[in-house]
């Protein structure tokens, strides 16, 4: 009786922990969402921005491409995770698409009338939608090749999600966890809302080119699909699989088999 009593209570105690998980994974994504919203927002301040000349609109136009790429990852990802480990996320895609909603019906009271503005934003919305509904065949989004990715580069990138992956994001997931019931009842909010709101946002076929009409350049590149990656990593692996014996090794000159292990 006691063993069946202390089953029962972890198999509790665990379901209790991944809902928790939930919340933290939600919540990450919903920040994610608010901060693609902030780039498309700042991209749009910059088109009416006299001050603002076509370089730096691209930067803007940039930044919000490179976030849609990121946020298709992110989001696939939650997907593919939850599949295996039998977790649904459909109320966290809801509650995103909720406040990408808000963020919509806020701007067109604004610049409704503003056709200009209305054709850059669309598509960006369009193509946040269209990952959370997890559309088939969405596209690459290209990026400008014109960038010198030096060594001084590469190591501030390095050093800018090294500090992300150790402090920023464990941070907030502690946050989190700390206010869980706060942040679940929020999600739980924005979820009704778009579920009452009988929302059924239509997702438009995506054509790269809407989304870079600012990039001020023709020299813009794709960067390969995950099929493409891949068989480039399997070609080199069979390529050294079957190259020729290496002499060295061959006369004991190379590794020691212990270090090759």
């Amino acid at each position: 009786m006691q063993s069946t009593h202390n089953r029962q209570y972890q198999q509790a105690q665990l379901q209790q922990q991944r809902q928790d998980q939930l919340t933290v994974r939600t919540q990450l994504l919903l920040d994610d969402t608010q901060k693609q919203l902030k780039l498309t927002k700042n991209y749009m301040d910059s088109l009416i921005n006299s001050k603002c000349n076509k370089d730096e609109i691209s930067i803007y136009n940039q930044k919000v491409v490179v976030g849609l790429t990121c946020f298709k990852m992110k989001v696939n990802g939650m997907r593919k995770n939850g599949k295996s480990e039998g977790i649904d996320f459909g109320d966290g895609f809801k509650s995103s698409a909720m406040i990408i909603k808000k963020f919509e019906q806020e701007f067109v009271s604004q610049f409704g009338n503003n056709q200009f503005l209305m054709q850059r934003l669309n598509p960006c919305l369009n193509y946040m939608r269209a990952v959370l509904n997890g559309h088939k065949d969405i596209p690459a989004l290209p990026y400008v090749d014109d960038y010198e990715f030096d060594e001084k580069t590469a190591s501030n990138v390095i050093s800018g999600v090294a500090h992300a992956q150790n402090h920023v994001i464990p941070d907030r997931m502690n946050d989190i966890s700390n206010n869980n019931d706060q942040y679940k009842s929020h999600q739980h909010k924005l979820k009704k809302e778009y579920e009452s709101g009988g929302y059924n946002d239509k997702v438009e076929n995506i054509d790269f080119k809407n989304l870079i009409q600012d990039y001020n350049t023709g020299n813009i590149a794709f960067a390969k699909s995950k099929q493409e990656q891949d068989a480039i990593i399997e070609q080199q692996q069979n390529a050294y699989k079957y190259a020729a014996p290496d002499d060295e090794l061959l006369n004991g000159n190379g590794m020691s088999e212990d270090e090759y292990q």
